[in-house]
């Protein structure tokens, strides 16, 4: 790193990333390069004239050719690709467990990207309960130029809480998750601190099944739209204990 100028860190606040009545707190370990300290001034000996050959050693040098550019670095935000949305998929709890690992996975893809549209694209028709803060946050971060290099995320098992809003058209599922430590990270690669491991992390996800639709045009044969599954609220909350 180069210290004759350093980079100022920027700690980062607690951050909450809320969904619904839950949330996921994003603390920050800040960390930090010392600068190169000046030389001595009274310690440093004083100038001679050059010799001739170390005279025509620098002539030499001065007519070397620059060194070629360091190459530009590339973080993980250049290289992450938003997730594919499933389709296909119906009413019943395998799909809605495929549907609600796709949403953790735009959630994921969020923070790497400081891009939301995947998962609010995800959503009912005006938004989730949760998607604003969402797009609030990551466009904030986006503007401060860094994001969250959050990788490696365990995935493990989908299901379904007994207690369930009334209808068979809105389910609640449950996601675990294990949140590994995480770099800060300025979007030229500069790490400006740490996200701190959760390791037993539940995400919630609230889905909305929207059925089949038909529409009728005059002097038409009827249009058949498929079903799908939609995103009506998210929430993230550590049980570290």
């Amino acid at each position: 790193m180069d210290t004759s100028t350093p980079r100022p860190l920027r700690p980062r606040a607690r951050t909450t990333l809320a969904g619904a009545a839950t949330a996921l707190v994003v603390g920050v370990t800040a960390t930090a390069c010392s600068s190169a300290e000046e030389p001595d001034v009274a310690s440093t000996p004083s100038a001679t004239a050059p010799s001739s050959s170390a005279a025509s050693a620098s002539a030499s040098a001065s007519a070397t050719p620059d060194a070629e550019p360091a190459a530009e670095t590339t973080t993980a935000q250049d290289e992450v690709e938003p997730p594919e949305e499933p389709t296909g998929l119906k009413n019943r709890p395998k799909d809605r467990a495929e549907f609600s690992r796709y949403v953790v996975d735009t959630w994921i893809y969020g923070f790497v990207s400081n891009d939301p549209a995947p998962l609010v694209d995800a959503s009912v028709q005006g938004g989730c309960d949760g998607c604003g803060q969402f797009r609030k946050e990551l466009t904030n971060r986006a503007e401060e130029e860094y994001f969250v290099e959050l990788l490696g995320v365990g995935v493990g098992r989908t299901s379904e809480p007994k207690k369930q809003p009334p209808g068979n058209r809105v389910t609640i599922t449950e996601t675990q998750l294990a949140l590994p430590e995480s770099r800060i990270l300025a979007t030229d690669g500069t790490l400006e601190g740490l996200s701190p491991a959760h390791p037993d992390t539940t995400f919630t996800a609230k889905l909305k099944w929207l059925p089949p639709q038909q529409t009728r045009a005059k002097g038409k044969k009827n249009k058949s739209t498929p079903g799908e599954l939609r995103l009506v609220s998210f929430g993230v909350e550590t049980n570290d204990g």
